[in-house]
């Protein structure tokens, strides 16, 4: 045996977990298919966790770990952790529109499926915690028994020898911003040169799985980052693959700021760089503040492994507004002001010659949530949170590219990707537009419009809601080779899938409404709005300054 120093500074809690009542009773009230598999898997989940917790606590308390045991236990933590991760995805893709009468009421399944969403942040708290104690066990014993180690190339830019921008320069005079961009991105592209094709190893599955695995910055309230302590630690405000985002107080100016902490990971911190680099000229080219995106306020090193990046402090995103509303949606007049804000954000990154290519719920966060209970306008009985301050900001900047290095591999979050992107065909800054749309029409309906989990089943859920897809994307999509497998094109030029859906999803597309009727009929100058957004064809779709002229964004809205 040997004794690596704990990965921790906090003691385990090596208490066991138990189910409440919340899984049962989650069961118990609603027979919906992903309610009962997700259920299931969690209570199976317990037991696992359990084992794990019982296993581990004598190692962590003596600080004396066997190798091998150690890393077996650490790759079933990560298991579970995918596991668990998984079925809340599911859980939070679940479409309460889309309920049939013998799965339960409305109210039932969603306080169901948050209570199994609670208990699975519960398990996935439990199981973080102990894979952070064997973090430095691992580390130590990956390197003593030959464990493979990451490598990793990355295409963006380089932060390095970057000019800065000189105190003469016109903020929209003088070089152009993509020309600007482009220069300085070019200091990490591959010695290869511009035209040829360049393979990522970065996406290599098992290194994709080495960087999920590296463990979370550790923090503690009180402690200081940056030079000279001059950030205090407050508390934790956001979590991802990427790393933590801790709330601090600068010292300096007494300010409330977040500390984007990214995970000791390379390739992350490339990534962190490439969009320090970016947020810094966003704001030189934005020095009023209109673009509606996020302000970057500085960028450290923490630790030698650490790349922090500084951000103004904001709420939450609209995503957890929803959750934490009960999926009800917004205010028209509130969807009116954030869909022109995120529009002036998207007109703003097309100038500068940008695709974000992420967005969606959780990549727009409220400056503040806080409001005030009223009536809901569109359901009767129920209430919604009427925002005090409406007011947005866009955040996420990692994957946005130039127009000169668009790629023909998938872009964003699946459930807001547009028709060209799941066709594999050329997209442009009108992707974004299409994802807009998605947001827009989930802030009226309190679901997102496509909670698919393939390709197959987005192609059929697109054409249930927006109507057939045109048939010259479709035979373009089939003469490149990059139809998802399973879907054909018949002799009408119409789209065939030869595979049958699963169950849950054959009842979502059958449950599925046209856009039309998802959108009441007081409320046309919104639907026209949608269309606009949500066109199939690129070629059809509103630009984001087209957009800003429409009705709805033009007057106010009756609720």
């Amino acid at each position: 045996m040997t004794r690596p120093s704990n990965g921790s500074s906090k003691s385990f809690d090596a208490s066991l977990l138990e189910d409440d009542g919340s899984l049962d009773l989650a069961l118990m009230v609603s027979d919906h298919p992903v309610l009962k598999s997700c259920g299931q898997a969690l209570l199976a989940g317990i037991s696992e966790v359990n084992q794990m917790i019982q296993r581990c606590g004598p190692w962590i308390a003596a600080k004396d770990f066997p190798p091998e045991g150690t890393m077996e236990v650490n790759k079933m933590v990560s298991e579970a952790l995918t596991k668990v991760q998984d079925d809340m995805q599911r859980l939070d893709d679940l479409d309460l529109d889309l309920l049939k009468p013998e799965w339960g009421d409305r109210d039932s399944v969603r306080m169901a499926r948050k209570s199994l969403i609670g208990f699975g942040q519960v398990m996935t708290q439990r199981l973080e915690s102990l894979k952070n104690h064997l973090a430095q066990p691992v580390a130590k014993f990956s390197s003593m028994l030959g464990e493979k180690k990451q490598f990793t190339t990355f295409y963006a830019w380089d932060s390095d020898g970057i000019e800065a921008t000189k105190p003469g320069d016109a903020v929209n005079g003088g070089e152009d911003p993509e020309e600007r961009l482009e220069r300085e991105r070019s200091r990490s592209r591959d010695a290869k040169g511009k035209g040829e094709e360049r393979s990522d190893e970065s996406e290599n599955s098992e290194e994709r799985k080495w960087n999920r695995d590296t463990p979370h910055f550790q923090w503690t309230k009180g402690m200081k980052l940056g030079a000279a302590g001059r950030y205090v630690v407050k508390k934790k405000v956001g979590e991802g693959s990427f790393g933590r985002v801790l709330a601090c107080v600068d010292e300096t100016t007494k300010h409330a700021v977040a500390v984007k902490v990214v995970k000791g990971v390379p390739r992350y911190k490339e990534h962190a760089h490439a969009e320090a680099e970016l947020l810094r000229e966003i704001l030189r080219c934005d020095p009023g503040r209109q673009s509606f995106c996020v302000k970057l306020l500085g960028e450290f090193t923490h630790a030698v492994a650490h790349c922090c990046l500084v951000f103004e402090l904001l709420d939450i995103s609209l995503s957890d507004f929803m959750r934490d509303t009960d999926d009800r949606g917004l205010l028209l007049r509130d969807i009116r002001t954030i869909g022109s804000q995120m529009l002036q954000c998207l007109h703003f990154l097309s100038a500068m010659g940008l695709t974000h290519t992420d967005i969606k719920c959780r990549n727009a966060m409220l400056k503040d949530s806080r409001g005030d209970m009223v009536p809901h306008p569109r359901k009767d009985g129920q209430e919604l949170k009427r925002l005090r301050r409406c007011e947005i900001r866009v955040i996420d900047f990692g994957g946005a590219v130039l127009k000169k290095e668009r790629h023909s591999r998938h872009i964003g979050t699946r459930q807001y990707r547009s028709p060209e992107v799941v066709l594999g065909l050329a997209w442009d800054e009108k992707t974004d537009v299409w994802s807009l749309g998605c947001i827009l029409l989930t802030l009226y309906t309190g679901q997102r419009p496509f909670p698919v989990q393939s390709s197959l089943q987005h192609l059929a859920l697109m054409q249930r809601v927006i109507g057939n897809l045109p048939k010259d994307m479709v035979k373009l999509a089939a003469a490149g080779g990059s139809l998802p497998e399973d879907v054909v094109v018949d002799s009408r030029g119409g789209l065939q899938i030869q595979r049958k859906l699963s169950d849950e999803a054959q009842e979502l597309l059958n449950l599925a409404q046209p856009l039309e009727q998802r959108v009441l009929p007081q409320h046309g100058s919104f639907l026209k709005l949608l269309e606009g957004l949500l066109a199939a064809q690129p070629e059809k779709r509103l630009s984001a300054a087209e957009a800003l002229k429409q009705d709805f964004l033009s007057s106010e809205p009756v609720e």
